[in-house]
């Protein structure tokens, strides 16, 4: 609950900026595009109000943005720029531009078709940009954290997200698998120097799911916040596979038992020794939790043998 009330917290505090964004037509000259709920961002999933210190730019349209602090906004807008070799392998790139110069620029190695760009500031004034490399399945291979240092005519790479968050086979032991992704159209939210980014996650007990990880930026340096992270408690889950909810993550003090047909919540999710554990809230108000399935379930429906269920609810979803 505490947690929860932080992130609602943190959504009510945001920084109002604006933004006023101008396209460039065919003849060069830039038409005024108005930034706001329906032109630049989007839901988290959460019954919270949407961040309006967060502007989620468009390509090639120009954005009044005051990057040094001194009063003056300057104009900034982005490219992204699709590239493909002989074999049709893609790889895009991006290039940020500050009054028509060019500040910053980086080719992405993995497979990717474009660059999304999102801008945010801190409560100490800083302007930060978080850059999302993006394929036609949904994966980033590139989710880099910009900001510009006083004085410095480009961009300095703060952090890769991907690398503090999903798991390698250097490190093993990050909060989320190799396979999760920052969420499309997902709006960022700030509050102080605290980030939240919704991820898209895929558990072999729930598939897809959303979470909700928040990192702490504080003198030029990114941290992940400790875990437990949020779930999206507005999706509904039943189940149709039994398993065993716990005290705490790695006990084996078994609360209550989930039976085929129960609805749950599914609130938080916690890596304890390298195991994946989900907050589990029944139809009582019981709370407990378990961990994700070491393996994959794939089994006909009782009620129609030719309809197939995955993970250990109803609502699962595999895709990707």
């Amino acid at each position: 609950m505490q947690r929860k009330i932080k992130y609602l917290a943190a959504l009510l505090s945001c920084i109002c900026l604006s933004a006023t964004a101008y396209a460039e037509n065919s003849s060069g000259n830039h038409e005024i595009i108005l930034v706001g709920a329906d032109t630049g961002t989007a839901d988290t999933g959460l019954d919270a109000a949407k961040s309006a210190a967060v502007t989620a730019m468009l390509a090639d349209a120009v954005y009044d943005m005051d990057l040094d602090g001194d009063g003056i906004p300057e104009k900034v807008f982005y490219k992204s720029i699709q590239n493909e070799d002989e074999n049709g392998n893609c790889t895009a790139a991006i290039e940020i531009y500050q009054d028509d110069e060019l500040l910053w620029s980086y080719q992405d190695t993995g497979w990717s078709y474009y660059w999304t760009l999102t801008q945010f500031s801190l409560a100490d004034g800083t302007s930060c940009f978080l850059a999302v490399s993006r394929s036609d399945n949904d994966w980033n291979s590139q989710s880099l954290l910009l900001t510009k240092p006083e004085g410095n005519d480009t961009f300095a790479v703060l952090a890769d997200l991907g690398e503090l968050t999903r798991q390698s086979e250097e490190e093993s032991d990050r909060l989320l698998s190799g396979w999760a992704r920052i969420a499309y159209e997902a709006l960022l939210t700030v509050s102080d120097h605290t980030l939240t980014v919704p991820w898209s996650e895929t558990l072999k007990a729930t598939g897809n799911l959303t979470v909700f990880v928040e990192y702490q930026i504080e003198n030029g340096t990114v941290t992940l916040s400790p875990d437990p992270v949020l779930l999206d408690e507005q999706r509904t889950w039943t189940a149709w596979h039994e398993f065993d909810v716990y005290d705490k993550p790695g006990s084996d003090t078994v609360l209550f038992r989930v039976s085929g047909n129960d609805t749950v919540q599914l609130t938080e999710l916690v890596k304890f020794q390298g195991t994946t554990w989900l907050k589990c809230v029944n139809i009582n108000g019981e709370t407990g939790w378990f961990p994700d399935s070491e393996e994959y379930i794939h089994q006909p429906s009782e009620e129609n043998p030719e309809e197939y269920y995955e993970g250990y609810f109803k609502e699962c979803i595999f895709a990707g």
